[in-house]
């Protein structure tokens, strides 16, 4: 059996008809979301999105470390700052807790528009 007739038998027995098949297409975008469109549809390299994983979870891990010095730090300065009645009052932790917090995520948003 030649070629041709290796071919022939093949789209005898196939699923797919001639009339299914986009020659063109060959990655079957035909029918995806249109929104997608110029887009590439397969997976990225798998080392290069390591290497974007790992940046990212370092650069997690400093931003609350900074959130933990700062509020480390914060809280036996303001002492020095702010009046005791406030010092010693809850609405000062939460203002703490607060502004640490807002700290950190500032820290993680800056550093992601930095390095990436």
């Amino acid at each position: 059996m030649n070629n041709r007739e290796h071919q022939k038998k093949f789209a005898d027995q196939s699923n797919i008809r001639n009339s299914e098949f986009d020659r063109i297409n060959t990655n079957a975008t035909r029918y995806s979301n249109p929104l997608m469109r110029g887009k590439n549809p397969l997976p990225p390299d798998t080392e290069r999105r390591e290497k974007v994983y790992l940046k990212e979870q370092l650069l997690k891990i400093v931003s609350a470390g900074m959130g933990v010095l700062f509020f480390i730090f914060i809280v036996p300065l303001a002492r020095f700052f702010v009046s005791e009645a406030f010092y010693s009052g809850i609405i000062f932790l939460f203002g703490a807790l607060m502004v640490t917090v807002l700290v950190a995520v500032g820290s993680y948003y800056l550093g992601k528009k930095l390095f990436n």
